[in-house]
């Protein structure tokens, strides 16, 4: 035999002592369900297959590299949990039996893959102990030994929560939370945010959003709703509370409700906040609200439409009906304020614009046609417009469009004969910012104080960029230039404009470098949970430095290296104040490219 082949068998190999040793380390707890002994033995990894059903699904990143180095050296100390399954023929015709793996697929994996670096995976074996399972008692020992575990990813952990539900039914949610020992709230929010696309999940596992945006998007309901919430979270850096402030106030409270509740079936519907809370507990709307507006509309018109005299009393309304705010387009209805002719008390189109609570906004609102409504209300108006104008254009549009032609060929003849520098040139960039970004216009207004005159601009309100245009005429040379720098940067750092990868693009090109000028701050260190702080500090080596273990010792009172006993804030103390180099200390978050 070879030595690269006998290299090969001892690289997943352990001895049984070794094996026996670690056996009291193997899950015991997970198993209160399987009492049949488990023995233990050294199997091929060939005759041991995955089970699909497990939650795990990250087999990769420092920790899996740094368990393949340790088996490449050591072998595998831990024995794997295994169960064995039928029997199959070999290629020898020899008959083997199979093994299906109950806890450890990260170790076998790993064995798996420091074999192979050394010849195959044939004849190399692991230690593993063998214990005979159900389907369902393996599954129930799988799961809850990941469950156990500490690096499973959030959404591998919610994914493994349903999985487990799904399989054994909702009744089983307080089993598992007794066997894991997790808050059953905890289990019942995990899941529930499941429901969402896969794109939003794949932007929390990312690191893209936190998990508080996911459950305030889950309590949306409408996708399309979603969908907003969730590309202004991405679009803005919308922290979770404005994101639930912003949801919350654009749903009616329960407390307004004119139907009746109970017979509408609120005090027990999931979409009602305080059903929520009991469900997921106390990070939800201090006041009950309803998240499905859909459904609390229909409720609500339902019932004043039923009764309408006794609603149409109460509101002091002379309407002949109603329309919700939000269900139309504004451009459909006309506001009557005063003088309202008797022909119109009889019309269909006569109505009035509540809220979702009952509330009215608008008592007198016109929502027949534009032509029927300016013969009524302005009746020498549509008499003037039936007189014909000898000296009117037989089309009105013709003037206008031929002139606009006109410029669309003329101006571009005339700004590309100029050199790029040229100040004309300058100018009319300048224009166009002011004509495209209201905060770009109002700090040239601010700046000129360009306030004094203007123009009329199409629906009647003051043209700002219009406005501006004789001070931008006598700008020139260096202020020229420096009012164009000012406001471009002020529209490149507008999140509303402008894409966090543009400003990413512009700093390199400006000569800026992440990997060596960015620094962990208490903002950035704030945001993060203890776990994820020890993983950055074990990332960079930061626990590790002198200064640290000094600070920690004399300015904390911690004995010497135990940075498990700091808590988050003491933790935080110790990477900004200790005196540590935090130059080239940029997580990999940090550095990714987002939204491209």
């Amino acid at each position: 035999m070879t030595a690269k082949k006998t290299e090969a068998k001892k690289v997943a190999k352990n001895t049984k002592t070794a094996g026996k040793t670690a056996a009291a380390a193997a899950p015991a707890a997970s198993t209160e369900k399987s009492s049949a002994p488990r023995t233990f033995q050294e199997l091929p990894l060939e005759q041991i297959q995955i089970n699909r059903l497990n939650p795990r699904k990250t087999f990769s990143g420092p920790k899996y590299e740094e368990l393949l180095a340790s088996i490449r050296t050591k072998g595998v100390i831990v024995p794997v949990l295994v169960r064995p399954l039928s029997s199959v023929r070999q290629s020898t015709d020899a008959i083997g039996k199979v093994y299906e793996i109950v806890a450890g697929e990260r170790r076998f994996r790993a064995a798996c893959d420091a074999a192979k670096g050394n010849g195959g995976i044939e004849g190399s074996r692991i230690p593993a102990l063998v214990q005979e399972m159900s389907d369902d008692d393996a599954y129930d020992v799988m799961t809850i030994e990941n469950l156990q575990r500490e690096d499973l990813t959030p959404l591998e952990e919610a994914r493994a929560f349903k999985l487990y539900v799904d399989r054994k039914g909702e009744d089983s949610l307080q089993e598992l939370a007794e066997r894991v020992g997790i808050d059953p709230r905890y289990i019942r929010r995990r899941v529930s945010v499941l429901d969402l696309p896969e794109k939003i999940l794949k932007s929390w596992e990312d690191g893209e959003i936190a998990y508080g945006h996911l459950e305030q998007l889950v309590r949306v309901g409408d996708p399309k709703e979603q969908k907003e919430y969730y590309e202004d979270v991405l679009r803005g850096g919308m922290t979770v509370k404005h994101l639930k402030e912003r949801i919350e106030s654009r749903r009616p409270k329960l407390s307004s409700a004119l139907f009746p509740k109970p017979l509408a079936g609120c005090p027990k519907c999931s979409r009602n906040t305080d059903v929520q809370r009991n469900l997921f507990g106390d990070d939800v709307a201090a006041k009950a609200l309803c998240l499905d507006p859909a459904c609390y509309k229909t409720h609500q018109a339902e019932w004043i439409l039923a009764n309408w005299p006794k609603f149409k009393s109460s509101r002091k309304l002379e309407t002949n009906g109603l329309r919700f705010e939000g269900s139309f387009d504004w451009n459909e209805r006309h506001c009557i304020y005063s003088n309202m002719k008797a022909q119109c008390k009889t019309c269909e189109n006569f109505l009035s614009v509540i809220t979702l609570d009952g509330k009215v906004n608008d008592k007198i609102s016109c929502f027949g046609p534009k032509k029927c409504r300016d013969a009524v209300y302005h009746p020498e108006s549509a008499a003037a417009k039936k007189k014909a104008d000898p000296n009117a254009p037989r089309v009105s549009w013709h003037g206008e469009f031929f002139r606009e032609e006109f410029f669309k060929a003329r101006i571009p003849e005339l700004a590309t004969v100029l050199p790029a520098d040229d100040e004309k040139v300058l100018r009319i960039t300048l224009l166009t910012i002011l004509e495209t970004h209201n905060a770009a216009s109002e700090l040239f207004e601010e700046k000129f104080n360009s306030k004094s005159s203007g123009e009329r601009g199409y629906y009647g309100y003051e043209d700002h960029s219009l406005r501006s245009w004789p001070i931008i005429e006598r700008l020139q040379g260096a202020e020229l230039r420096s009012i164009l720098q000012e406001l471009s940067l002020l529209i490149l750092m507008d999140p509303r404009t402008t894409t966090a990868p543009t400003r990413r693009r512009v700093a390199v090109h400006l000569g800026s470098d992440l990997t060596s000028e960015w620094r962990l701050t208490k903002e950035f260190l704030d945001k993060k949970t203890t776990k994820e702080i020890h993983a950055i500090a074990e990332q960079f080596g930061l626990f590790k430095e002198d200064r640290a273990r000094t600070y920690l010792y004399e300015a904390l009172g911690k004995k010497r290296d135990r940075f498990d006993t700091c808590k988050k804030v003491e933790l935080v103390k110790v990477i900004l104040e200790s005196g540590i180099d935090l130059s080239g200390k940029v997580p990999a978050e940090i550095l990714r490219e987002n939204n491209d």
